[in-house]
């Protein structure tokens, strides 16, 4: 065999070894596609549904995060309002000192919005309640029914007395109204005392309102009430009259005071709303 012819069925050889290689790598090629794709769906059958779960926990938790965004400021006013009907109500409890600073101090969190919405809820409600209780116990409504003839005949402190006609010491306000106009208490409590006649204050009522608050009805024509009766706001507890010495026509005597200090009425009774004039217990 000459050179020339050897060296062609080499080359013949390799061409066909070359072809054969290529055949070898597509077969290996397409066998590792179809291995790949079997794996791949093998651990996609297992992995999607988690997969799912995991995108809608995502869509539920993006969707609150826009929800609370939108409501954030919402709840911020809210907790705005409450803060100042917060402080309203303090300030309108500590005319007569119902509640200290200290008091109001407790409720720090509350004020400055410090604590979580749920709480900072829980924590308003706790207050309000609390002092609802104080707000029951505050004399803070005319105590002479028929709004429409009262007047204040004679103030609070120094006054010229009618009887003496020199200036004497006034420990609380003159209400005229109609003979035998209804006598309400100013807050809930208990009958602390009774006078069928006091020397001078004649028929007189004294109710204990708890937090060192009492007040004084005398005066009266008529007493309903009894000694250690419990005693509800807008309660009737006797009739305007003029009983007494130290009466010179129809009226009643009224005195607010706390733990033993005698205080302005005028300052509870400017507060009052005109409507509570009218809440009136059935007899």
């Amino acid at each position: 065999m000459s050179s020339n012819e050897h060296d062609l069925k080499l080359l013949g050889f390799r061409d066909k070894w070359n072809g054969i290689r290529k055949i070898i790598y597509i077969v290996i090629l397409i066998l590792g596609l179809d291995m790949t794709t079997s794996v791949y769906e093998y651990y996609r059958d297992i992995y999607q549904p988690k997969i799912d779960r995991l995108e809608e926990q995502v869509r539920i938790l993006n969707e609150q995060n826009q929800m609370y965004i939108a409501h954030e400021q919402e709840y911020k006013d809210t907790i705005k309002k409450i803060a100042q009907n917060i402080r309203r109500t303090d300030s309108y409890l500590n005319i007569g000192g119902a509640v200290d600073a200290d008091n109001t101090e407790n409720y720090a969190k509350i004020l400055a919005g410090e604590s979580d919405f749920d709480v900072y809820l829980q924590d308003a409600q706790n207050y309000f309640d609390e002092r609802t209780q104080y707000l029951n116990q505050l004399p803070s409504i005319w105590p002479v029914f028929q709004s429409e003839y009262n007047r204040i005949t004679s103030p609070f402190g120094d006054r010229l007395d009618p009887l003496t006609g020199t200036v004497q010491w006034h420990g609380g306000i003159d209400i005229a109204s109609s003979w035998r106009a209804k006598i309400i208490a100013t807050a809930d409590g208990y009958v602390q005392d009774h006078w069928i006649f006091h020397p001078e204050f004649g028929r007189m009522v004294i109710i204990n309102h708890g937090n060192g608050f009492t007040t004084v009805y005398a005066h009266m024509a008529k007493v309903y009430v009894h000694e250690g009766e419990k005693i509800k706001r807008g309660q009737v507890i006797g009739l305007m009259g003029n009983s007494g010495s130290a009466s010179v026509g129809a009226h009643l005597h009224y005195e607010i005071r706390k733990d033993g200090k005698a205080l302005d009425p005028v300052n509870f009774l400017r507060r009052a709303k005109e409507e509570e004039k009218t809440k009136v217990a059935e007899n």
